[in-house]
């Protein structure tokens, strides 16, 4: 029963991080090893090697292992909850009172998530891994012409249009048409949706609505956050960060419950008498697995 209880607590939070997560269709979950082993294996990309078979000769059919294609990747980041309540024991604890205890825990990580997806997919676009480290040449994402994300720049230019070449350029790297998408702060939400070319919520299928889409334009499903900020560049070269492009099948997350979470008695504890513990473990991370499919729009 206590299983029970906990799966229904972690499906609790994870009602109320979906709700709340602007990043979470922007990733896939395609990767190899159990999430709970603190290490997996990352494709660069969504195809896989197709060789012409030789009917009249089998043994020269050659065998594809695809080494350099997969990233070992640690999943880094490592959240719990255990918040105090006190007055309280297991059983006597409300439902209502645990309920909104966890769609809180729920909703920080959804903030937690996105800032730390968002920021993979800036600095894997400028050929830096999640912790802001160049790639190194033993990487697969490794560059040695520092070839990486798309820049684009609106200054005076048109919005519609910018985006528009963005879109060009993904094209012409093999991005899929199917499924791009556009991560606005603030700023650049509001040009989008000055655009007369824009489609807007209201012209929207409800089933994009429901996904957090806020505009289509381009080609391009918009989605808006107070997570997408800071600088490209430095120094005086430096401009405002108004917009992330992408496509799912380009970027992984890796996400799991250590420990589902669950109402424990406080007595004994040392901590504390009287009351009970809500205690859980969420552990995650984000990729950005081939980052020649991303770009950056800047001021």
């Amino acid at each position: 029963m206590a299983l029970v209880l906990q799966t229904q607590y972690g499906q609790i939070v994870v009602a109320k991080l979906l709700q709340k997560l602007v990043t979470r269709n922007l990733f896939n979950s395609n990767y190899q090893r159990n999430a709970a082993s603190g290490a997996i294996m990352i494709p660069t990309t969504p195809e896989d090697s197709v060789s012409s078979y030789n009917k009249g000769a089998i043994t020269s059919n050659s065998v594809s292992y695809d080494d350099n294609a997969w990233i070992s990747c640690t999943i880094d980041q490592d959240k719990f909850i255990n918040k105090y309540l006190d007055g309280y024991n297991v059983a006597s604890l409300p439902y209502n009172v645990l309920n909104d205890n966890l769609e809180r825990a729920g909703y920080a990580l959804a903030k937690a998530m996105d800032t730390h997806g968002i920021t993979t997919l800036v600095r894997g676009a400028q050929g830096l891994d999640k912790n802001g480290n160049a790639f190194t040449s033993t990487d697969p994402r490794y560059d040695s012409n520092s070839s990486y994300g798309i820049i684009e720049s609106v200054g005076a230019n048109d919005v519609y249009e910018v985006i528009a070449n963005l879109g060009g350029k993904m094209t012409d790297r093999g991005v899929p048409e199917d499924g791009r998408y556009l991560v606005v702060n603030g700023t650049f939400k509001a040009k989008i949706l000055a655009s007369n070319k824009a489609i807007r919520q209201g012209d929207l299928a409800q089933d994009k609505i429901d996904r957090g889409v806020i505009a289509e334009i381009a080609g391009f499903e918009v989605y808006s956050t107070g997570q997408v900020s800071g600088n490209i560049g430095s120094g005086q070269s430096a401009k405002a960060l108004y917009a992330v492009a992408g496509h799912p099948d380009f970027a992984t997350v890796v996400e799991s419950f250590v420990v589902e979470p669950q109402v424990i008695d406080a007595n004994g504890s040392g901590m504390a008498v009287g009351g009970v513990f809500v205690q859980g473990r969420y552990v995650y991370t984000h990729e950005c697995a081939n980052p020649k499919a991303f770009g950056l729009i800047t001021a």
